[in-house]
């Protein structure tokens, strides 16, 4: 699930193409010369320059794969690297989808809500703040309050109709995968239910993935089980989508 505390909006990456395996001494060369780092990204004009030996292995958002091998000096275009003899086309994965983003008005909306019920004592609830969730993946969490070992956990859908209802003595909840809808928002509670005093509570939102980037995803996740640099690639479209805590760790650069 997302993590607490991400950004709203998906955001587009700083660059063109993605780093996704590095071996070596690789530098771009630009207005400036830098070291080519894994999951490093390249703009448009810049030069990649291998020393002997080296390798790095270039992913557009387009999905479209390059091997170079040093030594060589290869120049980043909008949609591809320069081909030679030291660097190759590998098969293209799927595309990344459209980066989705949220209405502003909506978001400040959400915001505000929560503001008026930050007085409420239960932290660290998460997916919150209108982040993006797999909606088959949704892991509800949130701080243990001191004095309490039974708590209510309610999950509402885009009408306020209640769609989950249940007692934990926990502080995790996991919705069954089929429950939620693609592309809506949802909002959650959590109260206290043998808190000396007034229960303590808590309230947060998310949103769902819509189903066309969803399935996009799932294709680019189904490359990953089997391809190195498509989990790298995985992890940084999560990253842009706000999705970051669902994916698993990448494997070592060393190829």
């Amino acid at each position: 699930m997302a993590v607490a505390g991400q950004t709203h909006n998906a955001s587009s990456p700083p660059g063109v193409a993605l780093v996704a395996a590095v071996n070596g001494e690789v530098r771009a060369r630009g207005s400036a010369e830098r070291r080519l780092e894994l999951r490093g990204w390249l703009a448009t004009r810049e030069t990649i320059v291998l020393e002997p030996q080296a390798l790095v292995v270039v992913i557009y958002r387009s999905g479209r794969r390059f091997e170079v091998r040093g030594p060589a000096e290869v120049s980043v275009g909008l949609k591809s690297l320069k081909l030679g003899r030291r660097c190759r086309e590998l098969e293209s994965l799927p595309p990344w989808p459209t980066l989705p983003s949220l209405d502003a008005a909506e978001v400040r909306a959400t915001e505000a809500a929560a503001t008026r019920i930050r007085t409420q004592e239960i932290t660290g609830m998460a997916p919150a703040r209108d982040e993006r969730v797999l909606p088959d993946r949704v892991v509800l969490r949130f701080d243990a309050e001191r004095g309490a070992s039974r708590y209510a956990v309610r999950l509402f859908d885009a009408t306020g109709q209640t769609a989950l209802e249940t007692e934990t003595h926990g502080t995790v909840v996991k919705v069954p995968e089929a429950l939620l809808s693609f592309g809506t928002p949802y909002s959650w509670s959590v109260e206290t239910l043998d808190h000396m005093g007034p229960p303590a509570q808590g309230w947060a939102s998310f949103r769902t993935l819509d189903e066309a980037t969803f399935g996009a995803r799932a294709r680019v996740e189904a490359q990953a089980s089997a391809t190195p640099d498509a989990q790298h690639y995985l992890a940084e479209l999560d990253a842009a989508l706000g999705l970051a805590g669902q994916t698993a760790a990448a494997p070592s650069s060393a190829r």
